[in-house]
């Protein structure tokens, strides 16, 4: 396969501590020689306009990617919901490297392009990658040694499909845990299937248990599927990843999202008859 994922305009969005922010664009820097990192600082004093006029600097100067910090979870996400890009969030006190890639799958066109996306990385770095997808079933009845082996072999299928080539990494099918949720203060366990909370906290557990070193995911995906990968699903694990995740935007949403900052930006018109 073609190494097509090459970030070349780096839009690095730094905030009180930007060494882990820094280090990780000059990672994906090292990738390709030719590419820029753009430096953009988050003022935490103007905490409403800084997610828009970071959202239209990185429209404007057309970034490839956008790097953001561990302190700015929530923001990373929303960020990563709305950005015309890519959006790379990394936790405080962590290094990104590419030696170990983890890529939820859902089966929909959203996680195909992820999973090209984080292929092309691990080749371009010489890493290697996993692919994972969660099952969801209720059915009480499930086979699971049985059911295991048909969505393995889905996974494989997949991930042929998507690449144009035989999978050459590791396919992990996962249960959906769904005890993994912490105990509020109330003592009353939230409720799962919320948001995707669930998928999420799956995701990121199979990231710690396989160490991963980045987790590469779709913010669009497929309701009522093996593996939920809604935005908010992707919300969610970029929150409770102890690792840097990688926010791939779907292609065909982008002419939406810059759209909707065009919008933003543009005040309403008057309703002053002349």
């Amino acid at each position: 396969m073609e190494t097509t994922t090459i970030f070349k305009r780096i839009l690095a969005a730094t905030g009180s501590e930007p060494r882990a922010v820094l280090d990780a664009a000059r990672s994906l820097q090292g990738l390709d020689k030719c590419a820029d990192v753009d430096p953009f600082h988050l003022d935490p004093a103007q905490p409403k306009d800084v997610l828009d006029d970071l959202l239209h600097h990185a429209l404007e100067m057309r970034a490839d990617i956008l790097v953001m910090g561990g302190r700015t979870h929530v923001l990373a996400s929303r960020a990563a919901m709305l950005a015309p890009c890519p959006v790379l969030m990394v936790p405080d006190h962590t290094t990104l490297t590419f030696d170990n890639i983890l890529i939820p799958v859902d089966f929909s066109d959203s996680s195909a392009e992820a999973a090209r996306c984080a292929i092309s990385l691990a080749e371009k770095a010489r890493g290697d990658w996993k692919a994972l997808t969660v099952e969801c079933s209720d059915d009480v009845w499930l086979d699971w040694g049985e059911d295991h082996g048909r969505i393995g072999k889905q996974l494989e299928e997949f991930l042929e499909t998507a690449t144009g080539r035989s999978a050459a990494g590791r396919c992990i099918v996962e249960p959906l845990n769904r005890s993994v949720l912490a105990v509020d203060h109330t003592g009353l366990s939230p409720a799962h299937h919320i948001g995707g909370a669930d998928i999420a906290s799956t995701i990121a557990q199979v990231a710690k248990r396989e160490k991963a070193s980045l987790v590469v995911v779709g913010t669009r995906g497929r309701s009522r599927s093996a593996l939920l990968l809604l935005g908010s699903v992707t919300e969610h694990l970029m929150q409770l990843a102890s690792c840097p995740v990688l926010a791939v935007k779907h292609a065909g949403h982008l002419g939406l999202v810059g759209a909707l900052l065009d919008r933003l930006r543009k005040p309403e018109p008057s309703l002053t008859a002349s």
